[in-house]
């Protein structure tokens, strides 16, 4: 897949080069030749460049248009316009943040891209991490939409844009928000369930790219199901893909079973801790940014299958969860009726990562650097007290989604289908789509203790009841497993060896090794938190170790 860089430079008067711009697959261009490519906006197979007398745009994605970009289906694109009147340039990226798009000052202008480790080969030097940023990949396991870690870089936030002007500060503007709106034709399943079918085919349908075959990411869960079935009734031939975690595999069996009652041939994609190990550089590298998320390794998998069948474009059921009722419903309400959490110290308690264990954790430079800024509840105050719903449920979807889902799911996925080569496609995801989920009633995503009502009633007319009923248990990765029970020890070499760059400044070594020992905390019964606390520092230090710069305080061990 194609990625983005460009330099914006001072505006001149008359004739000189103004900005250029370079649109590749493979390496970014070095600064001379990315001055030739003055005045060429875009190129490849992906691009599309406008003419005449309308400001220049640069868009990247699946589906490209030269009017607003709003009229993107998908709205997978970024941007780039220039306004010669005002000597600016406006950028943007669509509004569920599937499309990364950063900024950097570099001498008189800025350099532009959508790639960080283009970025960093572009300006020739370490981009600087800050404690802020690290603190959140800490306790996130990812950095959250709109910000990154490194120092003097800024992302455009999902859906906003960001003013650039020579000689003056970035003006970061909020961005298109989605607005709950219920609305009294979809206040029965009656008339919702067929709208909802009727949308996600649309979906569906706007990202078919004149492939014969397409491939389907199927967990067995209610999400990807509800993707099968459409393409199933579209009569689009499909391959799918399931993960294969030998004894450890939870779904593996539904998904084969739906495979089987749909028609689609479905491969086992098998995955365990010695292959994760072995694609762990080409992994990280990879994704350029942090993803915390045990999936990610298995998620690349997937990816590598569909290539090896020859396949450009993948679907899966991300967004059921976000839009339709997921994790934090239960947790939530009951926060929320019995008032012993802010809602947003509620909502923080879904993250098992660091939060909250920072004075175990943190080094004292790195806490006393920190300050106040350990406070993370301003990342979603926003969302969880968001004026543009009127109900509980859906500020909690508001939220899920954009801070799950454009913060991790949908870059995560993105990132990943352009290291390997695929469009990967979340149509539940889909903007129209997506509106339409904050426009049921509440109780048609929750219904007692039964979430996704909307999904189920619909998909008991084409999938068996052991489906349609089942429990929700997610992708369940056996990361504790893989690092403990089978005591692999590349991993512990990797953050407790002399080359750590975690130990120098960051955290403690004393806690660290009681993690890799295999403790957990005193008021956590579940043993898989230390994998997933495990796994978010492993990608992390394999990351650091792929360039990024060192802490302000680095010492050696």
């Amino acid at each position: 897949m194609n990625r983005l860089i460009a330099k914006l430079g001072r505006l001149s008067p008359v004739g000189e080069q103004r900005w250029a711009a370079c649109i590749a697959q493979d390496a970014p261009p070095t600064r001379s030749v990315l001055r030739a490519h003055a005045e060429i906006h875009a190129w490849g197979r992906d691009c599309f460049s406008t003419a005449g007398p309308v400001d220049p745009v640069v868009g990247i994605g699946w589906q490209l248009h030269s009017s607003a970009t709003t009229d993107l289906p998908d709205g997978v694109y970024a941007e780039i316009r220039e306004h010669s009147a005002s000597q600016s340039w406006t950028l943007r990226v669509d509004p569920l943040g599937i499309q990364t798009l950063l900024a950097m000052p570099d001498g008189d202008g800025w350099v532009v891209t959508t790639s960080p480790n283009w970025l960093r080969q572009f300006v020739a030097r370490r981009l600087a991490l800050t404690s802020v940023g690290m603190h959140q990949l800490l306790a996130f396991g990812f950095s959250p939409a709109g910000t990154t870690p490194f120092a003097e870089v800024i992302r455009v936030p999902p859906g906003g844009q960001i003013e650039l002007q020579p000689s003056q500060s970035p003006q970061v503007q909020a961005g298109e928000s989605f607005r709950e709106s219920i609305d009294p034709e979809w206040d029965s399943l009656e008339t919702a369930i067929p709208q909802m079918q009727t949308l996600l085919e649309q979906a569906v349908l706007q990202r078919i790219n004149g492939q014969p075959t397409v491939g389907l990411y199927l967990s067995g869960g209610l999400d990807s199901s509800a993707v099968a079935v459409t393409l199933r009734n579209l009569g689009i031939r499909t391959q799918a893909f399931t993960l294969d975690f030998g004894e450890a595999s939870v779904e593996r069996d539904d998904a084969e079973c739906i495979a089987a009652h749909l028609g689609i041939p479905i491969e086992r994609v098998p995955v365990n801790a010695e292959s994760i190990a072995a694609i762990l550089p080409e992994l990280v590298a990879g994704l350029e940014l942090p993803f915390g998320d045990a999936v990610t390794g298995p998620q690349w998998f997937l990816g590598q299958a569909a290539r090896q069948f020859g396949l450009c474009d993948v679907f899966n059921g991300e967004g059921g969860d976000q839009l339709l009722g997921g994790w934090t419903n239960k947790p939530m309400i009951a926060a929320e009726l019995y008032g012993q959490l802010s809602r947003e110290d509620a909502y923080l308690q879904a993250f098992h990562r660091f939060l909250g264990l920072e004075d175990r954790f943190y080094t004292p430079e790195f806490l006393a650097d920190l300050g106040s800024a350990r406070d993370c509840r301003p990342v979603l105050a926003q969302w969880v007290h968001a004026e543009t719903a009127t109900t509980f449920l859906h500020r909690m979807r508001l939220t899920d989604l954009m801070v799950k889902g454009c913060g991790n799911i949908l870059p995560r996925m993105h990132a990943i289908g352009n290291a390997l080569g695929l469009r990967v496609h979340a149509p539940l995801m889909d903007r129209t789509f997506t509106q339409f989920a904050l426009s049921i009633p509440p109780g048609m995503k929750l219904r007692g203790a039964t979430e996704k009502v909307i999904l189920r009633q619909w998909l008991q007319q084409s999938l068996p009841e052991r489906i349609t009923q089942r429990r929700k248990t997610g992708m369940c990765v056996p990361i504790t497993w893989w690092l403990l029970a089978e005591k692999s020890e590349w991993w512990r070499e990797l953050l407790l060896g002399r080359e750590s760059r975690l130990l120098r400044g960051w955290l403690r070594r004393d806690a660290l090794e009681r993690l890799c020992a295999g403790m957990n905390e005193p008021n956590e019964v579940r043993i898989r938190r230390v994998g997933e606390r495990l796994w978010t520092l492993i990608q992390l230090e394999w990351w650091l170790r792929q360039g990024q710069e060192r802490s302000p305080w680095e010492r050696s061990e």
